[in-house]
C-alpha cells in the first residue's frame, strides 16, 4: 500500500541519508537542504507498507520523486507511486476549487485562479503567485 504525508522536519536525517545513496547520487544531484531549511510545503514523504520508502515534491507544475530505500526499486513502484499522488492532488486541488466556488460572491463563476497567480499541485490547493 503507498501512502503519503507531509515532510516533517524529524526526517530530514533519513531523507539525508536517501539523497547519500549511490542510486539516489546518479539521478538527484541538487542539494536540497537550503530549500528544506525555508520551504517544506509541496514534499511528502512516500510510504510503502506504513514504512518510509522515499520522498516526492511538487511545485508549480513539476513533480519529483526518489525511491531511497534501493530494495524498493526496479519494481515499478516509481509509476504506481507518480500516477496515486498526482490522482490524490488532482482530487484534493478539485474539492478545494469546490468549496471556493460555492463560497464565492454571487456572479462569480470563473473557475480560473485570479489574474497573475498560478495553481499548483500543492496539498494546501491554494493557488499561489
Amino acid at each position: 500500500m503507498i501512502d503519503f504525508r507531509p515532510l516533517a522536519e524529524s526526517d530530514l536525517p533519513l531523507l539525508r541519508t536517501w539523497l547519500e545513496r549511490e542510486h539516489v547520487r546518479l539521478w538527484w544531484r541538487e542539494p536540497i537542504e537550503h530549500e528544506l531549511a525555508e520551504d517544506m510545503s509541496g514534499r511528502h514523504v512516500i510510504l510503502v507498507d506504513s514504512r518510509p520508502a522515499g520522498m516526492i515534491q511538487s511545485y508549480e507544475t513539476e513533480v519529483d520523486l526518489l525511491i531511497g530505500e534501493e530494495e524498493l526499486t526496479g519494481r515499478g513502484l516509481g509509476a504506481q507511486i507518480l500516477s496515486q499522488f498526482v490522482e490524490e492532488e488532482m482530487s484534493e486541488t478539485s474539492r478545494s476549487h469546490s468549496s471556493r466556488r460555492e463560497t464565492a460572491a454571487p456572479g462569480a463563476h470563473s473557475r480560473r485562479p485570479a489574474s497573475g497567480t498560478s495553481a499548483t499541485w500543492r496539498r494546501t490547493g491554494s493557488p499561489t503567485g
